[in-house]
């Protein structure tokens, strides 16, 4: 390089300082500009699948169930794909979508409208950020099936995607847990033929809704099932038309033990803060408040015009006016106060004793003690029948079922169970009652009265030391909470139609 002349190198310096000082305030000096100028985005090589344009239920592309599944991707952010499939009523269908790659997809089942979402589904547990809807369709037609990029990005990341018919007879309509528990026991069929038609069919396995805590009580009313979910003492619901878990009501206390309804309201037992909390039955369900009620609040039930809630840390009994949201008594009923149930002329309540002979005590509707029967070893829950007034206490001591008359506490009958008994209730149409087994994580199935035992239903970890504390039956459905592995079980007992042996 060539040097300047002292008075050439003196004016390119004098030059150069008089462009730094005269460029504007507040912008930097245009170094490399032409650099960032020429620096633009490398352009995508993405371009749409084989399937667009499929932006809108006008432009949905056809999935026949049962051929191949077909690939999409999101070529753009925000990218929507559409598909429709031919449905027919009364069979059950399967769509789900595999082989992400990149993707996280939330599938929607829409009605025929093209507008008016049936189901949906973002994760099934099983299978990472796929997605599952399994459905009855309630008519025959053309429905449609939206899928959305649960972050919103393109870039092609992709997916596939199928439907197929289910061959299974019963399933709920959205199987948030699709899995099925281990293999069962049935029982040793008989070899002596009956005078009589038998039934040609037991009770059995449907799916599992999976929940976002550890489930204890559960209530039923309508198509609404309430959860007291445990470690986060709040309130979920079900809608059980549907199999979707619909929303998680919290409460301002601490654990989540027993769940009643009345009079068109939700009470759930705060087991760690002594209190009862109070929801609407209508949704969304709101939280209206809470009452004191005694130590370590248990079980909750319910009749028309009552609340009950056995206090387990100080042997005591909890009456609440459901009307008003009024304490109406508080009365001593004996050593640990576990799972009682409500009758019409009030409650039944098992005193547990640490796993020592105990027995029941029935108490009136204004707090007044009606008597008392020892039963056994351990008495846990009990479940009622209004169609023989009978109720079944269940004793984890020494493993029976009492049967005792509802209004005299008379011991009527007495049978065994294959395992430890927890929670338990009756399904008055098929005269079924089902046992739940939280150690052997089963449930056992009886008829009644003739204590017949006809099957044993294998489940998932129930919880031998929590669980084992939520049954209800609505219209031919059980629904079970399963602690340990955070999901109802809902089991199907259909009234089966008699055969000729």
């Amino acid at each position: 390089m060539k040097h300047l002349p002292p008075i050439r190198l003196c004016l390119f310096f004098a030059a150069i300082i008089l462009l730094l000082f005269s460029w504007p305030l507040g912008q930097q000096v245009p170094v490399a500009q032409a650099q960032v100028a020429t620096a633009t985005p490398t352009p995508s090589t993405c371009g749409p699948d084989s399937y667009e344009p499929d932006d809108s239920s006008a432009q949905a592309s056809l999935l026949t169930v049962g051929a191949a599944a077909q690939n999409h991707n999101f070529d753009h952010r925000g990218d929507v794909d559409w598909l429709r499939f031919d449905a027919i009523a009364g069979r059950y269908y399967d769509v789900w979508t595999d082989n992400l790659l990149g993707a996280d997809t939330i599938l929607f089942l829409v009605d025929v409208d093209g507008q008016t979402d049936l189901a949906q589904n973002d994760d099934d547990p099983n299978r990472g950020l796929a997605s599952r809807i399994v459905w009855k369709a309630p008519d025959t037609g053309t429905y449609y099936i939206r899928v959305e990029e649960y972050n919103l990005l393109g870039n092609c990341i992709s997916y596939d995607i199928g439907a197929a018919v289910v061959p299974l007879l019963y399933l709920p309509t959205i199987v948030r847990t699709y899995r099925v528990p281990p293999a069962q026991p049935t029982p040793t069929p008989t070899l002596t033929p009956s005078p009589t038609p038998v039934p040609s069919c037991l009770p059995t396995w449907l799916a599992n809704i999976a929940l976002p805590d550890a489930p204890k009580g559960l209530t039923l009313s309508g198509d609404r099932l309430y959860v007291g979910l445990y470690n986060t003492a709040s309130l979920g619901i079900i809608n059980t038309d549907t199999g979707a878990y619909l929303r998680t009501s919290p409460s301002f206390g601490t654990g989540a033990n027993g769940v009643a309804l009345s009079h068109g309201k939700v009470y759930m037992a705060n087991r760690n803060s002594g209190t009862l909390s109070i929801y609407t039955a209508t949704d969304p369900q709101n939280y209206i408040g809470a009452l004191p009620t005694g130590a370590l609040p248990f079980g909750v039930t319910a009749n028309a015009d009552r609340v009950f809630v056995a206090n387990f840390g100080d042997d005591t009994l909890s009456i609440i006016d459901s009307n008003l949201d009024r304490i109406v008594a508080k009365v001593p009923v004996g050593a640990q106060p576990t799972l009682p149930v409500a009758t019409p002329f009030g409650v039944i309540v098992p005193l547990y004793k640490a796993n020592s002979p105990s027995g029941v005590r029935l108490i009136d509707n204004e707090g007044h003690n009606l008597g008392f029967t020892a039963t056994g070893k351990g008495p846990f829950a009990a479940a009622y029948d209004p169609s023989s007034e009978r109720v079944y206490i269940s004793h984890r001591g020494d493993r029976r079922i009492v049967v005792l008359d509802a209004r005299t506490l008379a011991v009527l009958d007495e049978f065994s169970t294959p395992g430890i008994p927890y929670a338990l209730a009756i399904n008055p149409v098929t005269r079924h009652l089902f046992v739940v087994g939280g150690a052997d994580n089963a449930i056992y199935v009886y008829s009644v009265p003739d204590k017949k035992h006809l099957t044993t239903l294998a489940m998932q970890a129930i919880g031998a030391k929590h669980g084992g504390q939520g049954i209800a039956v609505s219209n031919n459905r059980v629904y079970v909470s399963i602690y340990a592995s955070e999901h109802i079980s809902i089991l199907d007992d259909s009234a089966c139609m008699p055969v000729s042996p």
